[in-house]
């Protein structure tokens, strides 16, 4: 998915729209089909507007999202879509010196004239945040596997028989 705000989208060249994207949701977990979702927090010029859009976008779609990752944007200036103009636009510089990117074996870069890393780690743990509000899940451990498909097989419209068996992430920590 990565974002719900169409500008972002088509500065990606996602080729969808926020209503396809609820729509696949919808058929996909309808028909009992687990929905994985990645969302890229930061991209280039994005407003917190369109920050806001991809909130909101998640909290109405929350009941046909199983889980929900999070990443901060990361800018490469080549094989990037619109890397060149991202470039033009607000300039780069990598994140380390040629020492440690040696080491590293990549060279991870910085877009200036962008949000701070102060404001992007802020959304990103907005996002965080509003994902556990929301009990949808990023699932790593066991536990927290077992607690991801209690809670969508207990969600309405996903075909997967085992609704009655969730009662809440509390029902795991007492057993």
């Amino acid at each position: 998915m990565e974002s719900a705000s169409q500008r972002i989208l088509d500065a990606m060249v996602k080729k969808t729209t926020p209503e396809q994207m609820e729509r696949s949701l919808e058929v996909l977990a309808g028909a009992g089909v687990i929905t994985s979702t990645l969302w890229i927090v930061g991209y280039p010029g994005e407003t917190e507007e369109e920050f806001e859009e991809t909130r909101r976008f998640i909290k109405s779609n929350r009941g046909r999202i199983y889980q929900a990752d999070a990443w901060l944007f990361q800018y490469h200036p080549a094989g990037l879509a619109h890397s060149g103009e991202i470039e033009v636009e607000r300039g780069s510089r990598s994140r380390y010196s040629d020492h440690i990117n040696e080491i590293l074996a990549l060279a991870p870069y910085v877009v200036d004239r962008d949000l701070s890393p102060a404001e992007r780690f802020d959304r990103l743990e907005r996002f965080v945040r509003t994902m556990n509000e929301l009990e949808i899940p990023n699932p790593y451990s066991v536990y927290e596997w077992v607690a991801a498909e209690g809670r969508w097989g207990s969600l309405d419209g996903n075909r997967t028989g085992r609704r009655d068996q969730y009662d809440g992430p509390e029902r795991l920590r007492r057993e």
